[in-house]
């Protein structure tokens, strides 16, 4: 649950990383006691299809939400029209995009910098980052992913996804 106590939706684009999500979420559930854990509140976790193919699903969601991205997609176009559905469907949430320094499409250009960077300026490596030039590269490298693929395969998993997609 996010720290400004909304509920939250995390969302995933892959099936292997809400599977992953989905183990530690069960994790979390039996370290924590139950009179101090809502499960009503969620976390809920989906992954994408559910959004892209369902009309309803905010009807489960009746609290104020902070929807977690856990990736971006890697080609820009889904990853709009899954943040539009997414907005349209629940209108008044908080949505937020988290990605991680090692996660294939910051890996593919080059986040070692930002890494160094990090360090040098004596920041935590679990420290969140927002800028938009930060933004701007992500859906850069969107972009030039998406030059490089004529037909896309689906995968569950984002490494796979890459692997036989992408030819960087």
């Amino acid at each position: 649950m996010p720290d400004n106590g909304k509920a939250a939706l995390i969302v995933s684009s892959f099936e292997n990383t809400l599977k992953n999500l989905q183990s530690l979420n069960q994790e979390f559930k039996k370290m924590e006691s139950m009179s101090d854990f809502d499960k009503s509140r969620g976390p809920w976790l989906v992954n994408t299809k559910l959004i892209l193919e369902a009309t309803s699903f905010q009807q489960a969601i009746t609290d104020e939400v902070q929807i977690i991205f856990t990736e971006h997609y890697p080609m820009p176009e889904k990853d709009s029209e899954i943040l539009s559905k997414t907005a349209a469907a629940i209108p008044n949430a908080e949505i937020v995009f988290y990605i991680s320094l090692d996660d294939p499409l910051m890996r593919l250009f080059n986040s070692g910098k930002i890494g160094d960077m990090m360090k040098n300026m004596g920041m935590d490596e679990n420290e969140a980052i927002e800028h938009r030039m930060i933004s701007s590269a992500i859906f850069n490298a969107q972009k030039k992913i998406t030059k490089k693929i004529s037909f896309e395969q689906h995968y569950d998993d984002e490494e796979a996804w890459y692997r036989m997609n992408y030819r960087g």
